[in-house]
């Protein structure tokens, strides 16, 4: 087809409105060239490109034979100029109104054209000086995200990372979240929703933050505050946003990002930290504690958070929690616009004069956009589970949901926020598979140790108390399993190495409280096993949460005591549930032997802790005798047992514990190993003649296709086997009834 004339777009006509219509003499003496005298082609139209301005605008004239465009700056304005493409030095003229030109004429006269409005609407932000203008992007590459107004920079992001279809959250949340709305979503774990929040930040700062310049030494100004509740899940979400930005800005220039993304996290050098914060960055991803701290000693800081543009609080529902964060609530009334509440004692307190000088020298901006998101948004998942007595709303009075909570406590700008609740029936996800083992407390160990050698893989055991870990990690590491600890009193580093390993191990241990519960993306976790229940139904969702994540299988074991049924009927009531969960099969074939293996390192574990408490207790006594510059006796220091009446007295040792004495335990270790290097064979396997007795095993062996550690078992996965045995059980009990 031929191409039209080409129609000026509304940032050309406003450059145009601008002119003053002095040129300077080398201009003048150059040949003007306008639309007519170009020599138009005729091309075919293809599926991208259905018309001139939505193929590019003025910008497609480089479509024309021997003709380019060059974009130059003249008296603060951009000016487009043709040149020839033979042509190194020598250009045209800018382009000018023809007086006897209609198309021109409503422009030089200052009438107002009828898609004025419309080509203003979409004009974009990137046109202001410093900032790159967009290029343009094949949608057809992306369909799914071609409704979504992203910089077309995120796209190819999006596409170079393999996102090439939105999730659910991400095509509900999006479109209101790039529209400048208020957003507040509620989807299951594994979801997609950092990208959720996180791309329309970027998206706005790619098409309004100029390129930063090296040398200014000035602080960036903070547009995005990224508030979670976990270090691990604020470094995580770091992570996200780097690979993001690193693909969006692909191609860019050496020199000081045009992004920059700071992390602000408790457990790591202060310091550095003070430093990132100092420089600046345009996404601050922290953790409410260390914010607040340094807050307390920045007002800049604290001035950057009165100002800005997006608040996003992840995992939403801690916030709502009674006692939990109260430095999350002192931050979030930074950016209230009225001062409403009282903060701190009295007017002498620090942190109260540092916020209401704030409320009085600056206002917070009214397009701050907030996002609000959570796996579960329901203050009845949050109920503690081991309360029998809970408090009951007055009568006639209606218990507040969480979200009237999230609004007392946010100033949403929205006056009715995009609520988006995409939560699951029942609570978890539909590729989730749940089982649970009934057995007696002191069994538990053993039953944990059953499923992780039968159903090998990336395994998260989940404990209600640290000394549950510290009970757990050197009773599995004795029976030579790869077992990573995770828990609060663990130093950040520690932590950081303990989840890397555990990533990089294809049958690894994560044991760990629920620190690791939230928003954690480990991938390819097989098995979350519960081995202490969790208080409330909320953390379980949580908990579960770390497998089944993006649309793959996963399955959540809970090793359920008696005097722990009660809770977990709760537990199931408060998800919705009233069927119980199935029992998960068992062979108890193997299980005397694995019985012996746990009796044995326990022993052995008492044995290195006792020599750990007598080496403590005599390493102790030296010290103090050498503070007092006294001689100790050295049967004091012997194992031999003293007299009861001496001031240092060791207890007598039990000849019934065999781990008492220490001498025991090269001995006790290898009785262990020699049990350790013993198959397991399931009942009715023999171990010298494969090919009889009542399971025959020869064709596994042959092929390879039998359990790696456990002979006569079978490799299926734990999802296959429960999956396949609830059908079982529903046919036993219609079969009983007949």
């Amino acid at each position: 087809m031929a191409l039209p004339k080409p129609k000026p777009s509304s940032k050309l006509r406003s450059q145009l409105k601008k002119r003053t219509g002095k040129r300077s003499p080398a201009a003048s003496a150059k040949t003007r060239l306008t639309a007519d005298s170009l020599q138009w082609k005729t091309i075919k139209n293809t599926a991208s490109f259905a018309g001139i301005d939505e193929g590019g605008g003025m910008m497609m004239l480089e479509e024309l034979d021997d003709v380019g465009v060059e974009w130059e700056e003249e008296g603060g304005a951009r000016i487009a100029r043709f040149v020839a493409s033979g042509s190194k030095a020598k250009a045209t003229d800018a382009v000018e109104p023809d007086a006897n030109d209609e198309e021109w004429k409503g422009i030089v006269d200052g009438e107002p054209e009828e898609d004025d409005a419309e080509d203003d609407a979409v004009e974009s932000e990137s046109d202001e000086p410093g900032i790159p203008a967009e290029d343009s992007f094949n949608d057809d590459l992306l369909p799914d995200w071609k409704d979504i107004h992203l910089h077309t920079s995120l796209k190819r992001a999006l596409l170079a990372l393999g996102f090439v279809k939105p999730t659910d959250i991400q095509r509900r949340a999006l479109p209101s979240g790039t529209s400048g709305r208020d957003v507040v979503g509620v989807a299951e774990t594994g979801s997609g929703k950092t990208l959720a929040y996180s791309l329309p930040v970027i998206s706005h700062l790619l098409r309004t933050s100029p390129t930063p310049r090296a040398g200014k030494g000035s602080r960036r100004p903070l547009a995005g505050l990224v508030l979670c509740p976990t270090r691990e899940l604020a470094l995580q979400v770091v992570d996200h946003l780097n690979k993001i930005v690193k693909h969006a800005l692909d191609g860019e220039p050496a020199g000081p990002p045009r992004i920059s993304i700071g992390s602000v996290v408790g457990g790591l050098s202060a310091q550095k930290q003070k430093r990132i914060v100092e420089r600046g960055c345009d996404i601050l991803v922290a953790t409410p504690g260390r914010l607040w701290d340094l807050i307390k000693t920045d007002e800049k800081l604290a001035t950057g958070i009165r100002r800005l543009r997006f608040l996003i609080i992840d995992e939403a529902d801690r916030m709502i929690e009674n006692g939990h964060f109260a430095e999350l609530e002192n931050i979030v009334r930074l950016t209230q616009r009225t001062d409403d509440q009282a903060v701190g004692p009295d007017e002498d307190d620090p942190v109260f004069a540092l916020t209401s000088t704030l409320f009085s020298e600056s206002a917070a901006r009214e397009d701050m956009q907030t996002f609000v998101f959570s796996a579960t948004l329901s203050k009845d998942l949050q109920q503690n589970l081991k309360k029998r007595y809970r408090p009951t709303p007055k009568k006639g009075g209606k218990k507040a949901s969480a979200l009237e909570d999230l609004v007392e406590r946010l100033d949403f700008r929205d006056e009715n926020p995009e609520v988006i609740d995409l939560s699951p029936e029942g609570g978890v996800v539909a590729m989730l598979k749940e089982s649970m083992v009934e057995c007696v407390v002191a069994d538990k160990d053993l039953y944990l140790y059953y499923f992780l050698l039968r159903y090998p893989g990336r395994s998260l055991v989940f404990v209600g108390s640290i000394d549950g870990i510290r009970r757990l990690t050197p009773l599995f590491e004795t029976l030579q399993l790869t077992i990573f600890p995770l828990h609060s009193q663990l130093q950040q580093k520690q932590r950081l190495k303990n989840l890397d390993r555990f990533k990089n191990s294809s049958n690894g241990v994560l044991i760990a409280t629920d620190v690791a519960a939230r928003g954690l993306d480990i991938p390819n976790v097989e098995h979350v096993i519960h081995f202490n229940l969790p208080r409330t139904a909320d953390a379980y969702i949580h908990r579960s949460g770390r497998t089944a994540r993006a649309q793959n299988p996963g399955f959540a074991l809970q090793l359920c005591a008696p005097e722990e049924k009660g809770m977990q009927r709760a537990l199931m009531k408060s998800l919705g549930r009233s069927a119980e969960l199935p029992d998960l099969p068992i062979e108890s074939g193997f299980l005397p032997k694995l019985r012996e293996r746990i009796t044995l390192a326990r022993d052995i574990e008492k044995a290195q802790h006792q020599v750990k408490k007598d080496n403590h207790d005599k390493n102790w006594l030296k010290e103090a005798a050498e503070a007092m510059d006294l001689d100790i006796d050295p049967d004091m220091l012997s194992d031999g047992e003293d007299d009861p009446d001496a001031p240092y007295h060791k207890a007598k040792k039990t000849k019934g514990n065999p781990g008492a004495n220490k001498r025991n335990v090269p001995a006790l270790k290898a009785q262990l190993k020699a049990l350790l290097a013993e198959p397991l064979m399931a009942r009715g396997v023999s171990a010298r003649y494969p090919t009889s007795g009542s399971k025959v095993i020869v064709d596994d062996l042959l092929n390879a296709t039998g359990h790696s550690t456990m002979l006569g078992a079978s490799t299926t996965k734990a999802y296959d086997e429960v999956h396949k045995a609830r059908p079982k059980a529903i046919k036993r009990k219609r079969v009983g009834k007949a």
